[in-house]
């Protein structure tokens, strides 16, 4: 089950993802690429995580519900 995030097209992008107890469970640093980033989420268990997308302009929190 992957995603797609619009990033920006920022030289340098930061992606993470947090489950609900607020443990850092993926984080990707992007880096002169494309607008837009694919995360697989299949190895995630159900449950709610906080996805926070930052650059140098801008940080921006929202959730995920990942039920199957």
């Amino acid at each position: 089950m992957p995603i797609l995030i619009s990033i920006g097209d920022d030289t340098m992008s930061n992606i993470e993802i947090y489950d609900i107890l607020g443990n850092l469970v993926y984080s990707k640093q992007i880096v002169n690429q494309t607008c837009y980033k694919t995360v697989n989420l299949q190895s995630f268990t159900n449950g709610i995580y906080i996805l926070k997308l930052s650059n140098n302009k801008y940080s921006k929190q929202t959730r995920l519900l990942i039920n199957r």
